[in-house]
């Protein structure tokens, strides 16, 4: 025996899911109390089929056995993501990284410089949050600023010391003669420890742990210079060096800011109603149920939903529309939107913390930690690349003397053009800065992308698969017409369907109960209401057992009710049959309209690129065509259940080599939407769900911004490729030209921090990305 409970929803870490629900479900079945437990794909949502003997265990005590075996394991695995100041380059992100990485009990740890971001995942029985803050404040980072320095300082602290640098290089230069030899050598160990500080410090802390980072090899360098007596040399490539970063950091800034700034556009502080007063409070300070005076003209501070006022918002900042959306008593109202002409009070139905706005910014800053393939090629490059090149330097000015090619002075001098030509400084910067703005300038369009995997695996994308009710139709289908085989007039026919689905969100449900109260139709509560899953539901009203629901809901059909039923399929409607104590008694079909503009969207998805487009629907056949031939798809599947949804993913992806996205709307999609490459959910303002389980989120309602998605991430994907490339090429120019005797360390130093600085430059050209300039 089968039985199919609520999906019991417990949160495995991202990294560890597969290993973690088939732990979970062993530890269940292992009890002896059930049979087998497997996941259940023919649900609305992902869940658990559970197979147990009635004789031996109840379906109570099987739904507390799941629950209590799910809890407990959710309580092992805890997922945290902060923000950690003071990085100064890549080889401090890697270096927390692998630090937090090495601590027994953690799962998964990423971070990322640009975003200055770290997310983990770890055994919460073992560790706890305050291990990991000691452990980054003991590498000498701060999960806060806590500078001892004024603001000014603080914020340029790179660019003085650099400023610091080149100042005292400069006057130990200028002023070489008339100086004595120790104010010379004064001023010059001035210069070599502003700008070797940041470098010299972060290799030191690496070299604790036995790593090797870049800014070693650049800190090497610059000791082997002035070790043979080129000072001016050595102290011109750490200005140089100090200075790129200083200027790397500050571009990366403008970045990072794009994405903070969307978080700053929530108001300080609300207007809080109290009975007949109102006061001004911290935001902080709302609790679920407060009501809130939103004044013309201001920022609406919380999610909640009108109570009473009537007014147009600006929803830009969350869903990218541009044309502000009426509001009035019952619609949703999000934070840092901004409120038109009349006057709303709202009632709060999340805490600040918890907004939609603050979810976005959490989620985009932890989008640049979830590192891409590209990123994770190229920092697995660096950490076996930068100790080969520390063994081939020492093997240039070890081995020309000893064979008298070369004299062990110009040998040394040699060697260290190449430890700074072949420092992987922009290949390792390249990919994440490109990710961080694409995931910005996305968050502007209204579009979340929740990492660099989600976004090369979307520009690789050449297959949509998408459903129809509720994705390329408006999903608020209309009454057709109600036919009626008994007894019964349509009147009563309607009431008993309504009754039965009126506590289901299913839009022909809708369709049912706004036919119902347009002609006044009163409902009664119907008992004993099941939902047969793909099929329909049944209930008891006034006594009688009601089902409605297609052919599947039934067992027998005869063929004059079939032969009308199939009349009715013909005309493209969705159609249901209702039943009465085992009676058929009527026949109601429903009609869906496509969304406005949907067609433009398929051929401007074409223009960029994807070709592909096929659709998924569990709507009968007729009515599958009817739209697929309105909006020019040709490939379709119709009547499909969740879980052969889920198949015909698979199908597509074993055909196109895994480069399928599969859109929805986040509800009886879920499976097909975790089963893509990529999954994209649709209308994710004020979603949790869509916000939290799809690859891409589509914050509008409506399929607008997914060309303008899609162009960005082959956009973005273009930009990391030509970073990648531009760095190698930059690499292996830099090292024949030294090796051919063209350049002079000062040279090297400042053409390879150029490249570097190019390639961040690069990628922040995303933040300004329009796709008729791109594509």
């Amino acid at each position: 025996m089968a039985a199919h409970f609520t999906p019991l929803h417990v949160v495995f870490p991202v990294s560890q899911r597969e290993q973690l629900i088939t732990q979970f479900l062993r530890e269940v079945q292992e009890t002896g109390d059930v049979d087998h437990v497997h996941i259940d794909h023919q649900d609305g949502e992902t869940g658990l089929c559970v197979h147990y003997q009635p004789t031996e265990i109840t379906p109570e005590a099987v739904e507390q056995l799941l629950q209590q075996s799910g809890a407990q394991l959710a309580a092992h695995f805890t997922r945290h993501s902060f923000t950690v100041k003071s990085m100064y380059s890549v080889d401090c992100a890697l270096l927390i990284e692998s630090t937090l990485q090495a601590i027994p009990g953690v799962y998964y740890a990423a971070v990322s410089y640009p975003a200055e971001r770290v997310v983990i995942e770890y055994d919460g029985r073992l560790l706890s949050f305050h291990l990991f803050r000691d452990a980054i404040e003991a590498l000498g980072y701060q999960l806060s600023p806590q500078f001892t320095v004024s603001g000014v300082l603080r914020r340029y602290q790179q660019l003085w010391l650099s400023f610091s640098c080149g100042t005292a290089l400069t006057l130990a230069w200028y002023y070489h003669d008339s100086l004595t030899i120790g104010a010379w050598y004064l001023l010059i160990h001035i210069a070599y420890i502003c700008g070797a500080y940041h470098a010299f410090m972060h290799s030191l802390q690496a070299l604790r742990r036995a790593q090797i980072d870049i800014d070693l090899l650049m800190v090497l360098a610059a000791c082997g210079a002035a070790y043979i007596g080129q000072w001016y040399e050595g102290g011109v490539l750490l200005f140089l060096f100090s200075l790129g970063h200083a200027l790397e950091h500050k571009a990366i800034h403008k970045a990072r800011d794009a994405v903070m700034g969307l978080g700053r556009l929530s108001p300080k502080t609300a207007v809080r109603k109290v009975q007949n007063t109102t006061e001004q409070v911290p935001i902080d300070l709302l609790q679920v149920g407060d009501r809130v005076v939103v004044r013309p003209g201001e920022r609406i501070p919380c999610d909640g939903h009108v109570i009473s006022g009537a007014s147009s918002v600006n929803q830009a900042p969350i869903t990218g529309e541009s044309i502000p959306q009426d509001k009035v008593a019952g619609s949703p109202v999000f934070s840092g939107t901004i409120n038109g002409q009349g006057a709303l009070v709202v009632s709060v139905t999340k805490r600040a913390v918890d907004s939609t706005l603050q979810k976005m910014v959490q989620l985009m800053l932890d989008a640049d930690a979830k590192k891409s393939p590209t990123q994770q090629i190229t920092e697995r490059f660096a950490r076996i690349f930068v100790p080969l090149v520390l063994v081939m330097v020492t093997g240039m000015i070890v081995l020309p003397p000893m064979l008298g090619l070369m004299h062990w002075h110009a040998a040394i001098y040699l060697a260290m053009q190449v430890l700074v030509a072949a420092s992987p400084c922009a290949l390792a910067i390249g990919t994440p800065v490109a990710v961080l703005a694409a995931v910005a300038c996305a968050a502007r369009m209204g579009v979340l992308i929740k990492g660099g995997r989600q976004l090369e695996s979307f520009a690789a994308t050449e297959v949509l698969a998408l459903d129809k009710t509720g994705t390329i139709t408006t999903g608020e289908p209309q009454l057709g017409e109600v036919i009626t085989l008994g007894n019964y007039n349509q009147a009563d026919i309607l009431r008993y369907a309504a009754s039965v689905e009126q506590l289901s969100a299913h839009p022909i449900a809708l369709a049912l109960l706004h036919a119902a109260h347009d002609q006044g139709i009163d409902l009664v509560e119907a008992e004993a209401v099941q939902v047969l899953i793909g099929r329909g539901v049944l209930g008891c009203v006034e006594g009688k057992e009601i089902v409605v629901g297609g052919l599947r809901a039934f067992s027998t059909i005869s063929s004059a009710v079939r032969t009308l039923y199939n009349q009715a399929l013909s005309s493209g409607s969705s159609v249901m049959l209702v039943a009465c104590d085992g009676e058929f008694i009527g026949i109601i079909t429903v009609l869906d309209r496509q969304r406005p503009g949907v067609i433009e969207v398929f051929h401007q998805l074409r223009h960029y690129g994807m070709h592909t487009h096929v659709m998924l629907t569990g709507d009968n056949a007729a009515a599958a065509a009817r739209i697929a031939n309105a909006v020019g798809i040709s490939d379709y599947e119709a009547d499909l259940l969740p879980g052969m949804k889920v198949e015909k993913v698979a199908a597509l992806e074993a055909m196109h080599q895994g480069h399928v996205a599969m859109l929805g709307d986040g509800t009886n999609d879920a499976p097909a939407l975790a089963r893509a490459q990529v999954g994209i959910a649709m209308g994710g303002a004020g979603s949790d769900v869509a916000l939290e389980a799809a690859d891409i989120v589509l914050m509008q309602d409506n399929l607008r911004a997914l060309p303008g998605a899609y162009a960005l991430c082959k956009a973005a994907s273009r930009v990391i490729k030509q970073n990648i490339i531009l760095a190698v090429m930059a690499m292996v120019g830099l090292l024949i030209a030294i090796l051919s005797g063209q350049l002079n360390l000062t040279l090297t130093v400042f053409l390879h921090e150029s490249v570097s600085i190019l390639v961040v430059l690069n990628g922040l050209r995303l933040l300004r990305f329009k796709p008729e300039k791109w594509i």
